[in-house]
């Protein structure tokens, strides 16, 4: 055995410090840093470049620190980047429940962060490009994981910060917000490599180059395809019958608490909130649109069961010679409650109805309500809401019109869904009211924006107390009602040109990184067994 002293060796290949490991308390400051910057990308703040560096601390923790350290640093990381951008989530909880809600969904959320640190870690991939292509692999695959499913969750993806810059914004057609949030990951990576293996910083260097390039190749890529929407739109212009289109956002309701879900319609608001729909649909009348859109939960009852208010509607449709797409509540067979949209003719006759399949947990329904112990202490429906039968558009003259309800538009296999069922835009009625101020209702439709460059397709938003606007095929927002405006917006929709790539292929990249992830960890399983049993 040779005497001389042998260098401290990581449970890494490099990274380490000085030939020692991270520090557990510098690999906690470091995720801090990297937490509270991603915060930083989304609304109200908005910093969206800020999120191509942002993971680099937490990135060198991962590389450098003890694996038990890194790994727990990581779920810290994960509870400031959710808990800050998802802080309004306090506003469901009474008191001091309110911080309890915000931590208990950041340590939920942020399960992913930990989960992508602990694939590294357990993979052990070697330093260098193997390294950098399975940190975005790992994040992306557990960002999708998270986002799907009767539970998913897909608000504050990587790839939302990315909205304002437009040629990066429109990889979402190729790849879907995934393809964004992996080269934001690669970026990322490929700098906290250069920072881990300093000796070897020429070579270092020369990935951030690289990655540089396949970044600078797939912004072009997106900039070609916002030229080629924006000519489709502009023959479209000269050759297509518009669809013209009105949304009428009254902010009748104003501020939602808690308390108000579980709280009947009085007679008198019923009638408030009626006649100021009615008179805004009046108004917007004046512009000739073909279509009024009504907000979700926009008429206090059952338009499809109660006469009263089906002649209330007709009234309106007739009067104005316009189609209705009204948000409401209906029951299903057995009596039990359902979300819904409902499509008035010209004529006043309901000519469709959609409801709405993907509920909110504890919000529209509560799973589990015998054994959850606290639940008392939070106002909850006391009914469930029923989940719709499936995503199906509903047609206007032969027009498919895609809607989907409040948090559904967060999820993009529901705008693929009535894309590839026929829809020719996409409608989002929601009532945001609950979300009073704060950066959620601005978040809600920085990630509904996607939707529209997924499916190259126009989203209309009507939003009970904003933010209504209506969104271009490339996502760019226009014309918006602001939070608690009362405004008509009126636009011209035109069909969408050809399906795109993600129409086609779905999320065929976050399911590839799941498997890339797999096959690397049996791989490194199998190798740590072979030689365990050699020795």
């Amino acid at each position: 055995m040779n005497g001389a002293a042998q260098p401290a060796q990581h449970d890494q290949h490099s990274g380490s410090l000085w030939g020692r490991p991270l520090p557990a308390g510098a690999a906690v400051l470091l995720s801090l840093l990297s937490g509270g910057l991603l915060v930083l990308a989304y609304p109200k703040f908005s910093v969206g470049p800020i999120a191509w560096v942002a993971l680099v601390p937490w990135l060198w923790v991962v590389f450098a620190a003890r694996t038990r350290a890194a790994v727990l640093a990581s779920w810290l990381m994960g509870l400031v980047f959710f808990g800050g951008v998802l802080y309004w989530i306090a506003l469901f909880g009474p008191g001091v429940l309110g911080p309890l809600l915000v931590v208990m969904l950041g340590l939920l959320e942020g399960l992913a962060v930990l989960l992508t640190a602990a694939v590294v870690r357990l993979a052990r991939p070697a330093p260098g490009w193997p390294r950098i292509l399975l940190v975005a692999a790992g994040w992306v695959g557990w960002e999708w994981v998270r986002s799907v499913g009767q539970f998913g969750f897909a608000w504050a993806q990587l790839g939302h910060s990315q909205l304002n810059a437009e040629p990066l914004r429109e990889i979402a057609a190729y790849a879907g917000v995934p393809g964004i949030s992996f080269l934001i990951v690669l970026a990322n990576a490929s700098i906290a490599e250069a920072l881990a293996d300093r000796a070897r910083w020429p070579r270092g260097l020369a990935r951030v180059a690289v990655v540089g390039l396949v970044v600078a190749a797939a912004a072009g890529l997106g900039q070609a395809h916002v030229l080629a929407v924006k000519r489709h739109a502009a023959w479209a212009q000269d050759h297509v019958p518009p669809l013209r289109v009105a949304i009428v956002q009254t902010s009748v309701s104003g501020p939602l608490t808690p308390e108000m879900l579980v709280q009947p319609w009085r007679r008198g608001e019923e009638e408030h909130d009626l006649a100021a729909y009615e008179q805004a649909t009046r108004e917007a009348a004046a512009f000739q649109p073909r279509l009024v859109v009504w907000p979700e939960s926009a008429i206090p009852g059952y338009p499809g069961l109660e006469r009263d208010l089906q002649a209330r509607l007709a009234r309106i449709a007739r009067d104005t010679g316009v189609w209705l797409l009204v948000g409401g509540h209906h029951l299903d067979a057995g009596g039990r409650p359902l979300n819904s949209a409902f499509l008035v003719d010209p004529s006043g006759r309901i000519r469709g109805r959609y409801d709405k399949v993907q509920l909110v947990p504890f919000g529209e329904y509560v799973p589990g309500r015998s054994w959850l112990p606290l639940l008392r202490f939070f106002t909850v429906r006391e009914d469930d809401v029923r989940p719709g039968p499936g995503f199906h558009p509903l047609e206007m003259d032969g027009i498919g019109i895609g809607t989907a309800i409040c948090f559904e538009s967060t999820f993009p296999h529901i705008g693929r869904a009535l894309a590839r069922r026929g829809a020719k835009f996409l409608v989002v009625i929601t009532n945001d009211a609950w979300f009073r101020r704060t950066a959620a209702p601005e978040q809600h439709l920085e990630i509904g924006a996607f939707r529209a460059v997924e499916e190259g397709m126009t989203v209309v938003r009507a939003a009970a107390t904003g933010i209504s606007c209506f969104i271009t095929p490339w996502g760019q927002v226009g014309r918006r009602a602001e939070l608690y405006d009362k405004q008509v917006l009126v636009a011209d929709v035109y069909p969408s040109p050809a399906p795109t790539l993600y129409r086609r292929l779905g999320p065929a990249l976050p399911r590839a990184c799941l498997v890339i992830m797999a096959v690397w960890i049996v791989a490194a399983l199998w190798r740590r067994s072979r030689l365990s049993r050699s020795r």
